[in-house]
């Protein structure tokens, strides 16, 4: 694993090498197969076919008038109860997500891992436990606000230099009694395990201050 570098995100990329590999078409249907199918084996543990199917609708595209027009998507193949069966009695494993979203990532090269926070504004909710004071940015002329939520730390993959496209490889609720530094430590420290056997990559966190 490389170290935290205090740069900008410009300057970042242009002291990176970008490796360009081919990939056939039914490389990557295979490859995709492949993950579809260990998410329903070792991440989805209960009620795994309502769960798929709940995932292949959210990520069919479209606004929605309801949670339940969900079980009208064409992607859908359940019954209409299945999304509510799947969000009441379904069960993820998020640690075998972050693995499997990590196998995904190339074993040799540079590798660019940003680091942030952000924050989940739930200002009018009665039932959420440990709220806390939260900024959230805005398109204002103060440029923000402080308001009631949850703040959450992100790390990310970098695909491509110079866009702002990402994949997420880990999403952690920053609780009460935390701080951002503990949990983007421990997000970097799992990584590094994840990524230990990776002896040709380069791997560098690129952290904004928290």
């Amino acid at each position: 694993m490389g170290a935290v570098l205090p740069l900008s995100k410009t300057a970042l990329w242009q002291k990176l090498e970008v490796v360009n590999t081919t990939i056939s078409t039914k490389d990557n249907l295979i490859t995709l197969i492949e993950f579809r199918q260990a998410v329903y084996e070792h991440v989805f543990r209960k009620r795994r076919n309502a769960l798929f199917d709940t995932r292949d609708a959210l990520l069919s595209g479209g606004t929605l008038a309801s949670f339940a027009y969900l079980s009208q998507r064409e992607r859908f193949q359940r019954k209409w109860p299945s999304p509510y069966a799947a969000v009441e009695a379904g069960q993820i494993d998020p640690e075998a997500l972050r693995r499997l979203l990590v196998n995904q990532l190339p074993q040799k090269g540079r590798c660019v891992f940003p680091l942030d926070s952000t924050s989940w504004a739930r200002p009018r909710s009665s039932v959420a436990q440990d709220l806390q004071c939260v900024y959230q940015a805005s398109g204002d002329v103060d440029g923000g606000n402080v308001t009631i939520g949850y703040p959450y730390s992100l790390l990310e993959w970098c695909a491509e230099a110079h866009t702002s496209w990402s994949l997420s490889l880990g999403v952690r609720c920053i609780w009460s009694k935390q701080t951002a530094q503990d949990v983007g430590v421990a997000q970097i420290q799992a990584l590094a395990e994840a990524r230990a056997t990776c002896s040709e990559a380069l791997d560098i966190v690129a952290a904004d201050g928290k």
